[in-house]
């Protein structure tokens, strides 16, 4: 398996877009459209990338800022991050994600792992009754039942199994 920790953003920006391409979404990648009057689109989806798992929490704090926009335009969150190589340094992250959004109302989100297991792949880390992306392509999907770190942990270690 394959980690991208510390990869960098640019790096993984590119790889992002190629994948939001394949699902048929335009991604416009951060500064690409400045002081633009409108920018029309079907659905919403405020996607914040970090580059290491521990920079996951400025990357939920970073999507907090733009709660309001969730009931202004019906937004989806998503916050991307490298899976990192050991799984006890994903389950608070995940729970840390879930939580904050949580208790600022912010119901439709995601967390998406990114990492290479013979190609690049991306797995989705859902609540289990909040609303999801429709999405063709990124089936791999984790639901979460409840934020007990035990749970979570228990959760996340199918990634790591199998070939």
């Amino acid at each position: 398996m394959l980690f991208f920790e510390g990869v960098g953003e640019d790096h993984l920006y590119k790889i992002i877009s190629s994948i939001l391409k394949k699902e048929g979404l335009i991604a416009f990648e951060p500064n690409t459209v400045r002081n633009v009057d409108y920018l029309a689109a079907r659905d919403v989806i405020i996607i914040e990338v970090e580059d290491t798992i521990f920079e996951s929490y400025t990357g939920t704090k970073q999507l907090i800022k733009f709660a309001s926009y969730t009931k202004i335009y019906d937004a989806f969150y998503v916050l991307v991050v490298p899976l990192p190589s050991d799984p006890i340094d994903a389950k608070f992250p995940i729970v840390g994600f879930f939580a904050r959004t949580e208790r600022e109302k912010i119901l439709k989100r995601e967390l998406w792992f990114i990492y290479a297991k013979g190609e690049i792949k991306l797995t989705r880390i859902v609540m289990k009754n909040s609303p999801r992306l429709k999405l063709k392509y990124l089936r791999d999907i984790i639901e979460i039942n409840n934020l007990n770190p035990r749970h979570v942990y228990a959760k996340i270690l199918k990634i790591y199994e199998g070939p």
